[in-house]
């Protein structure tokens, strides 16, 4: 009932702003038409964003450019006005060609661009468009993508890559993330404090995250990559791809695919500081960031620096938490440096090159106390990381490109662990080499058949280990070899009937062979339909398989072996039993079938204004865990049959004895094969499945007002997770749990724009839910919060040209966490769900950019 109520609150929030902001005037349009907000700046960016937000294609040549600015342009305007604005006074004008992109050419020049000025051909080329979720250059999406472009990012007033990914309804902030205190390790891990993406809950390792289309090291500790150490300011967008799409990327796009897009040939500088503490207390933050950028005819550089520095927020800042250990950490202590450096290079009219490298090093301080009456743990985490890949590209005739990308990346932990120092460290390295092939395969009455095809070869390594009064121990290590083939097809059904390529239907085919050298191959197919069977509204639907290898941890951390009493496990009668736990390298990949269904609609009657709903289902199966959760009942409770080897053998007891380095005996006798009665076996098993389903809604529209322009949005998810923790038992829905996905989250808002200034109202909801940890259960009350941005671009071309200034408040109206009982379980004095409530409380913040 909470999920229904929510979902008719947000639908009724949206219906209002359309029915508020929907006025009676109306324009005709005959072609698509689109919000722009690009501002001054050089030609050759201003038209590559254009390019990105109209969809289509541009070819210019950067001598031709170059030189030239074009002026802001703010509002809602068809691809034909929004483009002649750009080129207003340049002595350009935009000619299209015979494949339906658009030349920029000399003026007077021919409807192909003869006439240009010699060499302009030959150093054109078409500006990719790319899509995440395909590897088909400037070619609709079948799948659902949700965009947070740079003025979505400025307009909310985030502050960290991380701020971002939090405020998605399709995200869950439990998993690897920061702010997670109090919950059962088994589902949710801060080790290191880093950042992950976690789409519909199914854990961080379930989504994949890349950078420039390019996957992102797994974090030191874990399996999940840490998007923290990503400058924001190198950041055009972030495409997140709530869809699975191992047949495009590989593994661990069970859930979906984040994809980082930084930006490039980016002509100017930019610094910025940025300052904001919680009202209750801790957590001051100070961000500070750089970023240069400068385009050639021929090559084009940029590099960006951030720096931060969050202070801890303890339990006794809090009064929520009074009665916890004062000194225990709400939020961690951490002081990071990331560095990121992009270039390219057109070698000559047919061959280029590109770059992205990334460095960071964090630090992190951070108290373990979790009962008063026992003793703090203090730790200090030190966590560099490196990311390097870059690749060539060959333009061939007849509209075809190679590519060739190869990179290198690594990423360490080090754990200093309590008063002991206990030293922790973990290392993950990933290298990889990559081949692809894309370009027009044939033409159909519908249009041009397109295809993307290759192949390439990745190694991944895994060391950990610790060290005690001067002695190392290894805790789990291992390599692979990935060798893997995929391809793509896009086939035009129907033809497309816009002026820029819209419209029409196509369908898309995928398919990708991976041969792990630890486990064998794994393959896995994508099917999707587009169709647009009106002006402005397109319909998609996706059917696809996805998996994810077993991680290090799961295959190869080291292997125990236990004699208890029977007694202990449930056994009547007396006896032992042999309890085996650890890795398992015999585990297989966790699979998933899943299937959308959606549209979105863009009414040619009222511009600007698009919205979007996706149902979504996901069957995720051998989901790897650790099979036995309670061991009291491990001999009596018949969902654990499987996992129990009864009367076992003297040869049985000593196969599973030599797995692991010794027999630990705590039984208080010597051992005696003769005794044990039964084996129990919690070594990591493929034995959980997860059905998911649900729906994203989206909506948004800009307008023009007398004074100003008005935007608003909303985003919505609905979502049920059922859980099988075993073969042998029932599907349980855990979606609406303490610990898990709320059922709904929600969150939309307002912008308004006059002269420099912007505003930004926001409202965030999410659902009640059950605390499932005590009895009877309680329930959690739902939470609202309101967070507010309001900035200012100073004019003129003085000392303050291309300085802004922002206030943003997180949490308006200082809402506390609502309580839940059951996490003072874990740790005294918490009475929160911190993987779905923040401790912060209000957060305030100024910010001050200088733009050059």
């Amino acid at each position: 009932m909470s999920a229904r109520r929510g979902l008719l609150c947000s639908s009724a929030i949206a219906v209002g702003l359309a029915l508020g902001v929907m006025g009676p005037g109306s324009v005709s349009a005959q072609e698509r038409t689109a919000s722009y907000d690009i501002q001054g700046q050089s030609l050759a960016t201003a038209l590559r964003e254009y390019g990105r937000l109209s969809g289509v294609q541009i070819i210019f040549s950067e001598d031709l450019v170059r030189g030239l600015r074009a002026p802001a342009l703010r509002g809602v305007y068809s691809a034909t006005d929004a483009l002649e604005r750009l080129l207003a006074g340049s002595g350009l004008v935009a000619r299209r060609t015979s494949t339906g992109a658009v030349m920029i050419v000399r003026e007077g020049s021919g409807p192909q661009g003869e006439g240009a000025a010699a060499g302009d051909s030959a150093a054109a080329r078409v500006e990719d468009v790319v899509v995440t979720g395909s590897r088909i250059t400037g070619v609709p999406p079948s799948s659902p993508v949700h965009t947070v472009t740079r003025s979505d990012i400025e307009q909310a007033g985030y502050g960290t890559v991380g701020d971002v990914i939090r405020s998605l309804p399709e995200n869950f902030n439990g998993g690897q993330n920061p702010g997670v205190v109090s919950a059962p390790l088994t589902l949710h891990n801060n080790t290191t404090n880093s950042t992950t993406v976690n789409l519909r809950g199914l854990g961080s390792d379930a989504t994949l995250a890349l950078l420039n289309g390019r996957r992102l090291p797994p974090d030191g500790y874990g399996q999940s990559a840490d998007i923290s150490t990503i400058p924001l300011a190198a950041i055009q967008r972030v495409e997140v791809l709530t869809d699975g799409s191992s047949a495009i990327y590989g593994s661990d796009a069970i859930a979906g695919v984040a994809n980082f897009i930084l930006k490039t040939r980016y002509d100017g500088g930019e610094v910025s500081a940025r300052v904001g503490g919680a009202t209750q207390g801790g957590g001051l933050e100070q961000v500070y960031s750089a970023l240069v950028g400068k385009t050639f005819s021929r090559w084009h550089a940029l590099a960006s620096v951030e720096y931060l520095n969050r202070e801890a927020i303890f339990a006794h800042q809090r009064d929520f938490t009074a009665t916890a250990p004062g000194d225990s950490n709400l939020g961690r202590q951490e002081e990071r440096t990331s560095a990121m450096v992009s270039v390219g290079a057109d070698i000559t009219s047919r061959l280029s090159f590109n770059l992205d490298a990334l460095w960071a090093h964090r630090r992190a301080t951070y108290t373990d106390h979790y009962q008063v009456a026992l003793p703090a743990y203090p730790h200090q985490m030190d966590l560099p990381s490196h990311s390097i890949a870059g690749g060539f590209k060959l333009a061939l005739p007849l509209e075809w490109n190679l590519r060739l990308d190869g990179g290198a990346s690594s990423t360490d932990a080090t754990d200093i662990s309590g008063y002991l120092g206990i030293e922790f460290n973990y290392r993950n390295e990933t290298n990889f080499v990559e081949g692809l092939a894309e370009g027009t395969l044939l033409s159909l009455p519908g249009g041009a058949v397109k295809v993307a095809f290759g192949g390439g070869h990745r190694n991944e390594r895994f060391v950990s280990g610790y060290t005690f009064l001067g002695m190392s121990r290894p805790l789990a290590a291992g390599s692979r070899n990935i060798d893997y083939l995929f391809a793509e097809l896009r086939i035009p059904v129907v033809s497309s009937y816009d002026d820029y390529g819209t419209g029409g239907m196509d369908l898309s085919f995928s398919g990708r062979i991976e041969e792990y050298s630890d486990f064998g191959s794994s393959s896995t197919p994508k099917v999707g339909l587009r169709y647009v069977p009106i002006r402005g509204l397109a319909l998609r639907g996706t059917w696809g398989e996805s998996f994810k290898a077993p991680s290090f941890w799961q295959l190869y951390t080291g292997q125990s072996a236990y004699l208890g009493l029977a007694s202990i496990y449930g056994g009547m009668g007396g006896g032992t039993v042999i309890q085996a736990s650890g890795g398992n390298p015999n585990l297989r990949p966790e699979r998933s079938t899943s299937w959308t269904l959606g549209a979105e609609y863009e009414p040619p009657k009222v511009p600007g204004m698009k919205i979007g709903a996706t149902y979504f289902n996901i069957d995720y199966t051998d989901r790897v865990i650790t099979p036995i959760s309670t061991l009291t009942t491990a001999l009596t409770d018949p969902a654990f049959t499987d996992f129990i080897i009864r009367n076992p053998t003297p040869a049985q007891q000593a196969e599973i004895i030599g797995r692991a380095p010794s027999l630990t005996n705590g039984t208080g006798a010597t051992y005696d094969p003769s005794s044990v009665i039964a084996i129990v076996l919690r070594y990591n098993a493929n034995a959980a499945a997860y059905q998911v389903e649900g729906v994203d809604l989206s909506y948004r529209q800009t307008f023009n007002l007398a004074k100003g322009e008005l935007s608003a949005f909303a985003n919505a998810t609905w979502i049920q997770v059922k859980q099988q923790t075993l073969p042998t038992l029932p599907l349980v829905e855990i979606s609406g749990k303490i610990f898990q996905v709320p059922e709904f989250r929600g969150r939309s808002g307002l912008t308004w724009k006059l002269d420099g200034v912007s505003a930004t109202g926001t409202v965030n909801f999410q659902s009640e839910s059950i605390d499932t940890g005590t009895i009877p259960n309680r329930s959690i009350a739902s939470l609202a919060t309101v967070d507010a941005n309001i900035s200012y671009d100073f004019p003129g071309n003085g000392l303050l040209a291309g300085a802004s200034l922002a206030f943003s408040v997180t949490n308006l109206f200082d809402e506390d966490p609502p309580y839940a009982f059951s996490p003072s379980i874990y740790h005294d004095g918490v009475f929160f769900d911190s993987t779905n409530a923040s401790p912060i409380g209000r957060f305030v913040a100024v910010t001050v950019r200088k733009s050059f």
